[in-house]
């Protein structure tokens, strides 16, 4: 008796011992279980390779670019002007100039240049010649010299006061060079001028919205797209969107 009552204490000793190294085995074994449950898991995934991926960061001088690119084409994420997509008014203009609008149509920089110069010399005598400041305007553009361009479209629009085109071109150029408010006054003469033609209002009504004036922007684009533009049916359903949104926004704001 007094053998096997040394020996106990010596045994539950050993056995304290061993307890913290069988609780590890078994916190690993549940510890792995769980690490390849969370790996099918991953696997079955899809998108699991994707979220394995580290976040690519922002290139924000990228973004800065891809912008400025758009605005140089009338365009933002909200403003696609559409002038650039209209053929070209067919008036009849004097040889020197429609030489000089062969040139610049073509688009290469050399030409542009070379078409520029023609019509600097037939400016120099025929000032009041609307279409050879048009076109030169035409030249300024193609080269994303917007200031330049919108001097000279002014100038055609001074010299025919009617002529709606060469006032889409004015708005795009006060556009490319200040955005939509400076582009507003020339795009309610085009409204004034060609009222039957659907880019009139697409133009205002998206520029109206940039500027928050939501009731009128709507009043333009829903006539739009009462006439089949598409740009202007999707341009209502995402202002009214905001505007419910910000209808919402005012009612539990008050309450």
């Amino acid at each position: 008796m007094l053998v096997r009552s040394a020996a106990l204490p010596a045994l539950l000793v050993a056995l304290c011992a061993t307890a913290p190294l069988v609780m590890t085995g078994c916190n690993a074994c549940s510890s792995s279980d769980k690490s390849a449950e969370r790996e099918k898991k991953r696997n079955a995934d899809p998108l699991g390779k994707a979220r394995k991926q580290p976040r690519k960061k922002i290139d924000r001088e990228e973004m800065r670019a891809a912008k400025a690119k758009m605005k140089a084409k009338g365009q933002s994420r909200i403003v696609k002007l559409t002038v650039m997509s209209l053929p070209v008014d067919d008036r009849e203009v004097a040889p020197e100039v429609a030489a000089a609008r062969a040139l610049i149509e073509g688009g290469e920089e050399a030409k542009v240049a070379e078409g520029r110069v023609a019509l600097d010399t037939w400016i120099a005598t025929h000032t009041d010649d609307a279409d050879a400041y048009y076109w030169r305007g035409r030249s300024w553009s193609a080269v994303y010299d917007f200031d330049s361009a919108r001097a000279d479209y002014v100038v055609a629009t001074d010299k025919a006061a009617d002529w709606a085109q060469a006032w889409r071109w004015a708005a795009l150029a006060a556009y490319q060079a200040d955005g939509c408010d400076a582009a507003m006054p020339y795009l309610d003469k085009v409204v004034e001028l060609a009222p039957d033609q659907v880019e009139s209002y697409v133009d205002r009504g998206q520029c109206l919205a940039t500027q928050r004036e939501t009731d009128a922007a709507l009043a333009d684009l829903n006539k739009g797209c009462e006439m089949g533009s598409e740009l202007a049916c999707s341009r209502v359903t995402r202002l009214e969107r905001r505007k419910e949104r910000r209808a919402k926004r005012n009612r539990f704001g008050n309450e």
